[in-house]
C-alpha cells in the first residue's frame, strides 16, 4: 500500500515548500542464525535441538525469499578426510530436517562442511571438543 501525505510548510521567502512522505516496505526479515551440537563420531539430531530447527523451518516457511548456508563442523579428532566427510554429514542431516519441516529445498543453496578447519575453540578438553561437534545455519550472503 502506497501512502502519500502532502502537507504545506512554512513559507520562505515567498516560495511554498511541500513535504511527501511515503511509506516505505517493510524491511527483509532474516532468519537468526542458529548452530546445533552432536555427539562424538555421530550425524543424528539431538532430541533437545530441534525446536531451534523447527523455529528456523517455521521463519523460511514464512519467509520466502530467505536463503540460508547450512555448515557442517567437526572436533579436531579423526583424521581430516573423516571429519571433513562427518560434517558433511551432519550439514547434510540438518538440511534435510529443515526440508522435511516446511523448508524449500531452493532456500538451502548450501550444504558444506569444514571439518574441523573452523573450531570455535582450540583447548585440547571434552567441553571444547563438544562445542566444536556443530553445524552452523546462517543467512547467504546475498538473495
Amino acid at each position: 500500500m502506497r501512502v502519500t501525505l502532502f502537507a504545506s510548510l512554512a513559507v520562505l521567502s515567498g516560495i511554498p515548500i511541500a513535504a511527501h512522505a511515503q511509506e516505505k516496505p517493510p524491511a527483509r526479515v532474516a532468519c537468526p542464525p542458529v548452530k546445533v551440537h552432536f555427539a562424538l563420531d555421530s550425524d543424528q539430531l539431538y532430541d533437545s535441538e530441534k525446536p531451534l530447527l523447527d523455529r528456523t523451518a517455521a521463519c523460511l516457511r514464512d519467509n520466502a525469499q530467505q536463503r540460508i548456508t547450512v555448515v557442517g563442523n567437526a572436533d579436531e579428532r579423526g583424521s581430516a578426510d573423516y571429519n571433513r566427510e562427518l560434517g558433511q554429514r551432519r550439514a547434510a542431516a540438518v538440511s534435510n530436517y529443515l526440508e522435511s519441516n516446511g523448508a524449500r529445498g531452493d532456500q538451502i543453496e548450501g550444504v558444506i562442511s569444514h571439518g574441523e578447519d573452523s573450531p570455535i575453540c582450540s583447548d585440547n578438553n571434552a567441553k571444547c571438543w563438544q562445542l566444536n561437534r556443530r553445524t552452523a545455519v546462517r543467512e547467504s550472503c546475498h538473495l
